[in-house]
């Protein structure tokens, strides 16, 4: 399975895609892709995807970071990385559809 990165015309780190398995691609090219949502994603609405997809894709190109320093200031401890427990997030989602899951996040 091809993971999909949505970048605007910068992207992440100038442009380039993040990790071997993923491409960037447009949102031309994600829109006549929308057919092997099904095959990817699991039952999904085609058109809720491509429009969740292009917010993301947006979002993305803010460079805006998180910045936490007031909270480690308050004596709040430092977070985990998200590779340290990107595990469980795979395991606790595993049975669930991307519609599903969308039900949740778009609340």
């Amino acid at each position: 399975m091809k993971n999909i990165l949505i970048t605007g015309s910068t992207g992440l780190l100038g442009g380039r895609a993040l990790g071997i398995d993923y491409q960037k691609v447009s949102y031309k090219q994600l829109s006549e892709s929308r057919r092997t949502f099904k095959d990817l994603f699991g039952p999904s609405n085609e058109r809720i995807m491509l429009r969740a997809m292009n917010l993301y894709g947006h979002f993305s190109n803010l460079n805006v970071v998180f910045d936490n320093s007031k909270l480690l200031q308050l004596g709040m401890s430092k977070p985990s990385r998200f590779t340290d427990y990107l595990d469980r997030c795979v395991l606790t989602t595993r049975d669930a559809t991307i519609a599903e899951l969308m039900q949740v996040d778009f609340k």
